[in-house]
């Protein structure tokens, strides 16, 4: 809209009127405003306003948060009506060290609409680190209509739930991902190698869906590490489909009854189409020159590894 003022800011009015919002119903809530004059539209600027100008701020209460100290935006007066470092201060405004488990009670959350990618993807891949909750408020329309917001309307979501990692060569992973992505491996060979002499993976476990996917759950109890195997089945019967996941777990339940759902720690999953019929008879030969028996448990280095607890 050409009448529109090229540096103009609506949101900064829109703050203003949160600010009144937030104040008027809970006076308790202190209302920092961080202002970019930054043109929202470009990635580089939008990068530069969440690293220099939003991040250092949130930054800050994080700090003051961790080592006890007044929050940045705190007087005098409100420090000393609310107790922030008091005694610990000694009056000479030593600091306590920084606490490291900070996390567990201090939160970031970020609330959003409609508005600029680039500002939000900005926003959200600075606050990665924070891992924060999600208020997505995907439909306007009640309020512009009835003045009023209602629950429909706010999606809320965990930062599990939103967040994506991009894939990174394995020859980069590390600790339990490393191991993991380890067995995924052995697993397919192992599998192709039965597929490639001789099984009923196709004809029956998976002669439904004809798509197998592979699974291979990490459990940890008292430091232990212990590895399950799974795959799907997807045979002709009203209940006869199972997940590769499902497997694993009930393969790790099987083995030990006593397990709990915090010792599940890790799964990997890994689609395996089926090979074409002439990858079938080059396969073939090549597994059956490489079919070894192995020992069905093994144990390195603190890690025991069950390489037969899959169940159909």
């Amino acid at each position: 809209n050409y009448t529109h003022s090229l540096t103009g800011n609506s949101t900064e009015m829109v703050s203003h009127l949160l600010e009144l919002y937030l104040t008027l119903l809970h006076p308790d809530i202190t209302v920092v405003k961080v202002h970019s004059s930054t043109n929202i539209f470009r990635y580089d600027e939008n990068i530069s306003f969440a690293k220099g100008e939003l991040l250092p701020c949130i930054n800050a209460y994080r700090d003051a948060h961790a080592m006890g100290a007044p929050y940045p935006d705190e007087t005098t007066k409100t420090t000393a009506s609310s107790g922030m470092g008091g005694s610990d201060d000694d009056g000479g405004g030593c600091r306590k060290d920084f606490d490291p488990d900070w996390i567990k009670s201090f939160g970031v959350t970020l609330s959003f609409a409609d508005g600029s990618p680039a500002r939000t993807h900005a926003i959200q891949s600075a606050l990665r680190g924070y891992r924060p909750v999600y208020f997505h408020v995907w439909q306007l329309k009640t309020f512009w209509h009835e003045t009023k917001i209602s629950d429909d309307d706010v999606e809320v979501h965990s930062f599990e739930d939103m967040c994506t990692v991009p894939a990174i060569d394995s020859s980069l992973a590390t600790g339990h991902i490393r191991t993991l992505l380890t067995e995924i491996k052995s697993y397919k060979d192992d599998f192709l190698t039965s597929f490639y002499t001789s099984s009923d993976i196709e004809s029956f476990w998976l002669r439904k869906s004809k798509k197998p996917v592979l699974a291979v759950l990490l459990v940890e109890i008292n430091g232990i590490t212990r590895l399950y195997r799974g795959s799907n089945m997807e045979v002709s019967m009203p209940t006869g489909s199972l997940c590769a996941e499902r497997n694993a777990i009930g393969s790790a339940l099987a083995h030990n009854p006593g397990l709990k759902r915090g010792d599940l720690k890790m799964v990997a999953v890994l689609a395996v189409p089926l090979p074409t019929p002439l990858c079938r008879e080059i396969g073939g030969a090549a597994a059956a020159a490489r079919i070894s028996v192995g020992a069905p448990m093994t144990t390195s280095g603190g890690m025991v590894r069950s390489s037969s607890c899959t169940s159909f």
